[in-house]
C-alpha cells in the first residue's frame, strides 16, 4: 500500500509510469519487508518467550512455538536482505538511476536489519519507534523514487502524515507487549513511560 501510494503521488505530479520499473521497485521493497519479519522473529526470540500473543502484538511468536525453525529464520532473513540489495543494485544500473537510489536501498535495508539485530538493536535502546517513523518515509518513498527518479521537496512534505502513522503503529503494537518486553530487556517507549503516558 505504501509503495503504491508513493507511486500514485508521483503520477499525480506527471511522472511517467513504467511497468518494469514498478515491478523491479516493488520487489526491492517486498524482499526487504520479508527480511524484516524473519530477522525480527529471530532476534526477538528471547523477548517473545515472555510475551503473550494478542491480535495487536508485534511479532508472530512462531519461533517460540517452533524453536527448531530459528536457524532457518535467520538464513531467510539474510537471503531476503541480500536479494533486496542485489535487485536494488541491478535496478540502479539497468535504469541508469543516480547512486542516491542505491544508497536509499542500502539505508532502508540497514534500518530493517538493525531494528532488532546487534550491535545497534534500535528496538532495545529506546529508539525503535524512530526507526519505524522513518519507515513512513522509506516505504512510500520507494514507490515515489522508482517512478519519479528522485526524492524532492513535494514528496518530503507529502510523507509527513505517514511518519506519524508509522509512529502510531509502532506504539500500538507495543502497548500489549509491555510486560514481555520489560522482562526481555527491550526498551520501548511503553516500557520507559508506561501505558498511561502513551494513552493520555
Amino acid at each position: 500500500m505504501y509503495f503504491l501510494i508513493g507511486t500514485l503521488f508521483a503520477l499525480l505530479l506527471n511522472a511517467q509510469f513504467v511497468l518494469s520499473k514498478f515491478i523491479w521497485g516493488y520487489l526491492i521493497l517486498f524482499m526487504a519487508s520479508m527480511a524484516t519479519h524473519y530477522s525480527n522473529d529471530y532476534f526477538d526470540y528471547e523477548v517473545d518467550k515472555y510475551g503473550t500473543r494478542t491480535p495487536f502484538s508485534g511479532g508472530s511468536m512462531i519461533l517460540v512455538e517452533n524453536p527448531e525453525l530459528k536457524e532457518l529464520s535467520k538464513k531467510l532473513a539474510y537471503f531476503f536482505i541480500v536479494l533486496s540489495i542485489l535487485i536494488g543494485a541491478g535496478f540502479t544500473i539497468y535504469f541508469s538511476y543516480p547512486i542516491s537510489f542505491f544508497l536509499f536501498v542500502l539505508f532502508g535495508n540497514a534500518l530493517v536489519w538493525f531494528y532488532s539485530a546487534p550491535s545497534i538493536k534500535l528496538a532495545y535502546r529506546g529508539v525503535g519507534e524512530i526507526g519505524n517513523l522513518i519507515n513512513g518515509f522509506i516505504m512510500p518513498g520507494a514507490g515515489y523514487f522508482v517512478t519519479m527518479g528522485t526524492i524532492d521537496l513535494p514528496f518530503v512534505i507529502f510523507s509527513i502524515p505517514f511518519l506519524f502513522l508509522q509512529f502510531m503503529f509502532s506504539i500500538g503494537v507495543e502497548i500489549p507487549d509491555l510486560e514481555g518486553d520489560k522482562l526481555g530487556g527491550k526498551i520501548t517507549w511503553i516500557v520507559s513511560k508506561g501505558r498511561e503516558f502513551v494513552l493520555n
